[in-house]
């Protein structure tokens, strides 16, 4: 995932195939282009029938989490693929950026907006340590709200409740990093209502790219939405 001094984090999770932040790279179900330029991005979650989805610019370049997962860590077998999925069922990492490579999990303090979005299962273990804090600290690595998260300077932070007990919140927080740089970064994570999936898309660049681009960002994550379907 992403990290707070860029690249450290998001190598060791995926070289230890962490079971929450190893996320899948299976297939993308689009749901046709808008005519603003804009495609949806969806999945379904089998077994409790819960529905993920969103709108990323249609130019925008796209990367599954095998691809991700062979830049960050070399030459990978299909079987060393499947087991970092093991357990989780759908991600996608994106950017603006022309000739992006894989791995734009490793960098934060891009020149251009770039983001994930995933679904992951949680083990027996996780849900019962499962927080407010766990929300927050999902895609980073670090609650941002915690005491020694010194590096964040939190700018906005909601919590919600959606229809049929779906929980999550939003977090908008600048991040100093190492090299003196200002990046900027915002997720939405949630989780359902037994705590066994946990959804989320989030977004970073660098300070200086964020504002111009930020009419863009709000468009993609106001448009990220997770449902129950209804029960036939």
């Amino acid at each position: 995932m992403i990290s707070t001094d860029r690249s450290s984090s998001a190598r060791r999770r995926l070289g230890h195939l962490a079971p929450l932040t190893a996320l899948v790279g299976v297939a993308l179900v689009f749901s046709g282009c808008l005519s603003s330029g804009y495609t949806y991005l969806s999945h379904t979650t089998s077994s409790d029938r819960t529905v993920v989805y969103f709108k990323l610019p249609s130019s925008w370049t796209r990367f599954s989490f095998s691809a991700d997962a062979k830049a960050a860590n070399g030459a990978l077998t299909q079987t060393q693929v499947n087991q970092i999925q093991a357990g989780t069922h759908w991600y996608v990492s994106f950017t603006s950026a022309k000739h992006a490579k894989p791995n734009l999990n490793s960098n934060l303090a891009a020149y251009h907006p770039q983001g994930l979005a995933y679904v992951a299962q949680l083990s027996g273990t996780q849900r019962d340590g499962f927080s407010l804090s766990s929300l927050r600290s999902q895609v980073l690595g670090t609650d941002p709200l915690s005491a020694n998260a010194t590096a964040f300077n939190v700018l906005s932070y909601r919590e919600f409740t959606l229809p049929g007990g779906i929980r999550g919140s939003r977090l908008t927080t600048d991040i100093a990093d190492r090299g003196g740089v200002t990046d900027t970064f915002e997720q939405i994570v949630e989780v359902d209502a037994q705590t066994n999936w946990v959804f989320a898309v989030a977004v970073g660049c660098r300070a200086s790219c964020w504002a111009p681009n930020e009419g863009t960002i709000n468009q993609i994550l106001n448009a990220w939405n997770v449902k129950e379907l209804v029960h036939g």
